[in-house]
């Protein structure tokens, strides 16, 4: 009968044995796939090419390069003719203008029909408006069209003295308009048609939003401008002036309006009826295909980003707009990541030679933990910068201390204390981890990429890291290893134990 026993907890030991190590072979099996995915990809075929499905890494702009954009105040000068009462005319002729450097010159012409026209070259800026507060008014605008277009990753600098503004952004498909949204002074008018009176600007405008409808005839893109309510106010009146009217001849009269952006005519209307609600619907086109309604798109979000910021007060000039490359070469920047793989190595392999086996388990835990960090700084679009990758490095170096300590405490500590030491550590741990995940978070929050880059890389680290390292932990993963040192120790308690107890008998029988 005690034999059966003995033999059938030898099964039960072997057994839990094999079942362990099972679980050992399938996690390191798992990891090693996570890897591959990492570091090699998942490719599929595409167009008769293979294609990886694994985002790339997103560069910033140090690692990149990026576009230069520099736009200066226009000194230059303008065309103006004004007749006999000082009122501007804006004939064709009158509409073109050209930037010179010369002063002011005033010339008397008479047309055709004797009607006094006077010729004047008036500085496109005039000095009065030449202000550093004005400069400063121009920048804040500048900003509000990059957030409105949610341009994060950029560097803007004035000189306050000459009002020139220089601004570094990362370049992408959206670049080019970029530079032509920072030069564009933005100023929009309605006007009467026939007389040029204002009826309304950008002050009446609460708000311009982009939209869309599919009919039978295709897709149309709109421009919805959304009046605030002095603007509804002064719609109501225009709609119900600019209308056409048929006289009790039947001769029909037009009165209409004209809506321009920087005095580049957007759109000349009229209304057939009272518009009450201070909504302004333009009709940008009607596109049958993709690349038709991005057009479409493309040139209503223009005009909205103008819109739904102030105008300029200043009329800029472009200065300077190209690519500055990045000094860090692609080739360096592969002799950095060689010689990175290389001291990771070395020490891997020194864990393997101090701890063994379960230095071997620890190499696999640690290259899983980078390329579990490389996946999840892909998907979640975390832009690399040089502090990025101090960032990955210094989490690499965390986590390979981590394990260096989680194996020490399985080589020096017996079964009976193994599990009480490991849940010391790791509230230690989390404890410690604490400030640094408040500083990860902070500088995740701020626009400069360089600290964003740092925080949000050191922020996906931290949470994989405390998560990863849970796991590894609870599946007991590394094998407790029975030393000299070791066993003596649990000898001393056992005896310690057995003594404690025949103490208490003792007691209790007296």
């Amino acid at each position: 009968m005690e034999q059966n026993y003995y033999k059938m907890e030898e099964k039960k030991l072997k057994s839990k044995i094999s079942i362990n190590l099972l679980g050992r072979i399938l996690t390191v099996f798992i990891i090693i796939l996570i890897s591959l995915i990492s570091f090699v990809g998942i490719y599929v075929t595409n167009l008769n090419k293979m294609e990886n499905v694994i985002p790339k890494f997103s560069l910033g702009m140090d690692l990149d390069g990026w576009r230069n954009i520099v736009i200066n105040v226009n000194d230059g000068t303008e065309t103006k003719k004004y007749d006999a009462d000082g009122n501007l005319v804006t004939d064709d002729d009158s509409d073109s203008s050209e930037n010179t450097s010369e002063n002011t010159e005033t010339t008397s012409e008479t047309d055709s029909s004797e009607e006094n026209i006077t010729t004047v070259e008036e500085p496109i800026n005039a000095p009065e408006i030449l202000t550093q507060e004005n400069y400063e008014t121009v920048k804040n605008i500048i900003i509000d069209r990059l957030d409105y277009l949610n341009v994060e990753d950029y560097l803007l600098r004035l000189d306050e003295d000459t009002g020139r503004i220089n601004i570094d952004v990362p370049e992408d498909s959206n670049t080019d308009y970029i530079a032509q949204y920072v030069i564009t002074k933005g100023d929009f008018k309605v006007l009467d048609e026939d007389t040029n009176e204002v009826l309304l600007t950008n002050a009446d405008v609460k708000e311009a939003i982009v939209q869309y409808g599919t009919t039978t005839s295709g897709t149309t893109v709109y421009l919805s401008i959304q009046l605030n309510d002095e603007g509804t106010e002064k719609l109501k009146n225009i709609s119900n002036t600019y209308v056409e009217t048929t006289d009790e001849n039947g001769n029909t009269t037009t009165k209409k309006i004209k809506m321009t952006l920087d005095d580049e005519t957007i759109i000349s209307t009229y209304f057939q009826e009272e518009v009450d609600n201070g909504l302004i619907q333009l009709s940008v086109g009607t596109a049958t295909n993709t690349s038709d309604l991005q057009t479409y798109l493309r040139q209503a979000s223009n005009i909205a980003v103008f819109l739904n910021t102030d105008p300029m007060p200043i009329t800029y000039e472009m200065e300077i707009n190209r690519f500055v490359f990045s000094d860090i070469t692609l080739e360096s920047l592969k002799i950095v990541i060689i010689v990175l793989i290389a001291i990771e190595a070395v020490l891997l392999i020194f864990m393997v030679i101090k701890y063994r086996t379960n230095g071997l388990l620890g190499l696999f835990v640690n290259v899983g933990f980078i390329a579990i960090l490389l996946l999840a700084i892909r998907y979640a679009n975390v832009e690399i910068t040089l502090s990025g990758i101090v960032a990955i490095i210094l989490s690499a170096i965390i986590e390979y201390v981590t394990t260096m300590l989680v194996l020490n405490i399985y080589k020096t500590t017996n079964k009976n204390d193994l599990k009480r030491k490991l849940a010391d550590f790791s509230k230690n741990f989390v404890i410690a981890i604490i400030p640094l995940t408040i500083l990860a978070i902070t500088f995740a929050l701020v626009k400069w990429q360089e600290l964003d880059s740092l925080g949000m890389v050191f922020f996906w680290a931290i949470l994989i890291m405390l998560i990863y390292n849970a796991i590894i932990l609870l599946i007991k993963l590394f094998k407790p290893v029975e030393t000299k040192k070791n066993k003596g120790k649990s000898k001393k308690e056992t005896k310690k134990v057995k003594k404690d107890k025949k103490a208490n008998k003792e007691r209790e029988a007296k």
